[in-house]
């Protein structure tokens, strides 16, 4: 008689997760490059070095999506048909993009959950994420404070490997430090989410 697939409990959740060598896809899709890597949710890290294509200079919702794809592509083997999730330099709301940061203004309106699921074949799970240039941070999370009086700020994404350079300089009630996953935390956080 075969024996039964091995469970693992995740507390947090209270959910059941086969055990499995496929591990959810993160992609971080930035104004200057899209990264993806699949991540193992256990270690809270990349299960295989990271793949890194630069978004291109009209960043379309279909010129990124074929990107999307290749990096998808790439992982297949190592994410099966595990769920993948993005972060996009935008507003997000139910998988439709409602501003444009540093992509192309043809995603405003865009769903991007039904573009890229209708690509990949895929679930996909889509994150708000906003990116704001460096002369407008200290507005923006101003704003933050005033309206969530947060004990804590932490900023995540390619900002956040310089850290040191922008943070001293900013003046703000709640303190604000780097995320430990740095750069990493757009993927393991959108791979987390999806799977979530």
């Amino acid at each position: 008689m075969p024996s039964q697939p091995e469970t693992r409990d995740i507390a947090a959740t209270g959910r059941h997760l086969m055990a499995t060598t496929h591990h959810p896809l993160g992609i971080d899709i930035g104004g200057s490059g899209i990264k993806g890597a699949p991540v193992d949710l256990t270690l809270g890290q990349f299960a295989k070095d990271r793949m890194r294509l630069d978004t291109p200079k009209v960043s379309s919702p279909d010129a990124v999506a074929d990107l999307v794809v290749q990096i998808a592509e790439h992982f297949a083997d190592d994410t099966g048909d595990s769920p993948i999730g993005v972060t996009l330099p935008a507003v997000v709301t139910n998988g439709v993009v409602r501003t444009a940061a540093n992509i192309d203004s043809a995603w405003i309106g865009t769903d991007a959950r039904k573009l890229l699921s209708d690509r990949l074949g895929r679930p996909v799970t889509v994150v708000l994420s906003w990116a704001q240039w460096a002369e407008r941070l200290q507005r923006y999370y101003s704003h933050v404070e005033d309206l969530l009086w947060p004990d804590l700020i932490v900023v995540g994404g390619g900002v956040s490997r310089k850290a040191e350079k922008f943070l001293p300089l900013l003046h703000l009630r709640a303190p604000i430090v780097a995320a430990q996953l740095a750069n990493s935390a757009g993927i393991v956080g959108a791979a987390w989410l999806a799977s979530s």
